[in-house]
């Protein structure tokens, strides 16, 4: 049940990364000073690391819980 309950919470996380990122790639989109462009992807590509963190985290946590429900 403890691996659920942390495999739900990363899901949530995950979810809030994906609108933050489709939020910032938007915002790159309507800008068109090329130095706050930059400074945009910037934080976007944090945003993409933090969102790939989170899927291995989630994989992790599935492999784990689905090892414990073979045995």
């Amino acid at each position: 049940m403890e691996y659920q309950l942390q495999i739900n919470n990363i899901k949530a996380k995950l979810q809030e990364t994906r609108a933050r990122k489709k939020q910032q790639e938007e915002l790159i989109m309507k800008v068109e000073n090329q130095a706050l462009k930059n400074r945009f992807q910037a934080l976007l590509d944090e945003i993409i690391q933090q969102e790939e963190r989170e899927m291995e985290q989630l994989a992790s946590l599935q492999e784990q819980l689905d090892s414990l429900i073979e045995k």
